[in-house]
């Protein structure tokens, strides 16, 4: 799936039913409180108000509305949300039907049910969604300007670049929660991959379950037996290929160390100087194959070894992974 895609579907996350919102919007419209507010003459206060901020707009950068103007759009606002739960109800640059659509659709004495399909896919499965789940945009960074990875977001203290602030709404449905959530990351992962400068300054962790990663360390335990066994020998043994063998030594180097294995350097270093511990092995005749011993020298640091356990993975325990069954390996 396409970037673009993954971010639209994780936008519709955050929509009603079609149907559902309709049904509420016509259950709303027959309210006396709702059909009192909206006026034909408070109507025309909002598209005069509009259009005059559209005229200002329009003459270019830096125009501010007058406080009467921006207090009528506000007010409009504010009373749809707290009073009627409506949100999202005036277009933006960015939010069609246009306005006398967008009023057409709220207006008590249009009919709900004759609302042009347009209008409906654009406007209508937005009105009464509440998200559970909404990105905190960090109080030093204006607000177009944050990561908008998240339909729906607010403000707070900084972050580092690889975290975020979701403020989750422990009222609504764990379901929507998680589905929400399950959205955001993947919208997530979509602007990385479109925009991977902007994502520069931290990386993902993509580690491998702790099961396997006991599996790298048999390998590598394997290799340190005397006499050692060939990584094809050792690949009977397990099931796997020899290729998938030799991975999983270079793995469990990676977990030891903290480093990938280079095997063109270890050939290299190893021709020009064999390690000490080779001069002492009885197979060192023709052996063309790294071992555990030949890195006896090396070192770990303790801040390396805490973090990289933290990320080996999941729950499964070495005693699991030890007495599984052999069909499931």
């Amino acid at each position: 799936m396409k970037h673009e895609e993954v971010i639209g579907k994780a936008i519709r996350t955050f929509q009603d039913d079609e149907e559902d919102a309709l049904l509420r919007l016509a259950i709303l419209k027959e309210r006396a409180d709702y059909r009192k507010f909206f006026t034909p003459e408070l109507r025309k206060a909002v598209e005069s108000a509009r259009a005059k901020i559209e005229k200002g707009n329009a003459k270019g950068p830096g125009y501010i509305p007058d406080e009467r103007t921006s207090d009528t759009l506000a007010d409009f606002r504010g009373e749809l949300l707290h009073r009627f739960g409506i949100r999202d109800a005036l277009p933006t640059r960015h939010n069609h039907p246009p306005l006398g659509q967008a009023l057409d659709l709220l207006d008590p004495r249009t009919d709900a049910g004759e609302i042009p399909e347009a209008v409906r896919r654009s406007a209508l499965t937005r009105l009464f969604y509440t998200p559970g789940v909404r990105e905190v945009i960090p109080a030093s960074v204006p607000a177009r300007r944050g990561r908008g990875e998240a339909p729906w977001r607010t403000s707070s203290p900084d972050c580092a670049p690889y975290e975020r602030l979701w403020k989750i709404d422990l009222r609504k449905k764990p379901a929507q929660l998680l589905r929400e959530l399950k959205a955001v990351l993947s919208a997530v992962d979509a602007h990385r991959g479109m925009d991977p400068g902007a994502y520069a300054a931290w990386k993902q962790d993509r580690s491998r379950k702790r099961e396997e990663a006991w599996q790298h360390l048999k390998v590598w335990r394997l290799r340190r037996q005397i006499p050692k066994p060939s990584f094809p020998e050792i690949a009977r043994g397990l099931h796997i290929t020899p290729a998938a063998t030799k991975k999983s030594f270079y793995r469990a180097y990676e977990m030891i160390y903290g480093e990938p294995f280079d095997l063109k350097a270890w050939e290299k270093d190893r021709a020009g100087k064999p390690p000490k511990t080779c001069s002492n092995c009885p197979q060192r005749e023709g052996c063309t194959e790294p071992c555990p011993e030949i890195f006896e020298e090396k070192k770990s640091t303790r801040e390396y070894l805490t973090e990289n356990i933290a990320k080996i993975g999941d729950s499964h325990s070495y005693n699991e992974w030890l007495t599984r069954e052999e069909g499931n390996e």
